[in-house]
């Protein structure tokens, strides 16, 4: 597969979670980052820092503080210093993240079965 029919892969991607969620954005009023964000945050509790954001979905640090911050006031997420590092602050899904959760485990599952669609174990 050539690397724009990978990248061309990875944005439908993108843009089918932004469809199929389109319920939770609209009913805890988040940008398109903010979403962004949650879904890496629900999907990868490991990689829990505003660095591991910014590296893996290739969102401008700016616009990471600004919808961290964002989500902190909507009170969907909360931050807590690194015991070791406290320059590291730590992120955390609140209880108010679990109708979003919920909508996207759904839609990670719609998508894995469209995706192996016609596979045979």
């Amino acid at each position: 597969m050539e690397i724009s029919q990978t990248l061309n892969s990875a944005r439908l991607v993108g843009l089918f979670y932004e469809t199929k969620g389109q319920a939770a954005i609209k009913e805890y009023k988040l940008t398109k980052t903010e979403f962004h964000i949650l879904s890496f945050l629900i999907n990868n509790p490991k990689h829990n820092n505003a660095k591991a954001i910014e590296e893996y979905k290739k969102i401008p640090k700016a616009s990471v503080s600004l919808a961290l911050e964002s989500l902190i006031d909507k009170k969907l997420i909360t931050k807590k210093p690194d015991d070791k590092d406290r320059r590291v602050q730590h992120l955390y899904l609140t209880h108010r993240v679990d109708k979003i959760q919920q909508i996207l485990l759904a839609v990670n599952k719609e998508l894995a079965t469209l995706l192996f669609e016609g596979f045979t174990e």
